[in-house]
C-alpha cells in the first residue's frame, strides 16, 4: 500500500461480518473468564497499522515506510 489509489480503494468494514469469528471467540473468551475477570486486547496505534500495510507486514528496519 503505497499510493492513494491503493487507499482510496479499501473498503469499510463491516464488524458483524467482516469479524464474526473474531467477535464470536472474545463472546466465548468472556463467558469463560466471568465478569470478575477483565478481558485486555491488542488494536495497533495508526502508525504500526500504517507500516504493516506499507510493508507488507512485519519489518525490522521500515525501509518502504521511512521512504
Amino acid at each position: 500500500m503505497r499510493r492513494a489509489e491503493q487507499v482510496d480503494a479499501l473498503r469499510e468494514v463491516d464488524a458483524e461480518t467482516d469479524l464474526a469469528a473474531t467477535l464470536e471467540t472474545i463472546r466465548l473468551v468472556r463467558r469463560h473468564l466471568g465478569p470478575e475477570t477483565p478481558l485486555l486486547g491488542f488494536a495497533g496505534a495508526p502508525f504500526t497499522v500504517a507500516t504493516y500495510a506499507i510493508e507488507g507486514g512485519p519489518s525490522r528496519h521500515l525501509l518502504k515506510a521511512s521512504g
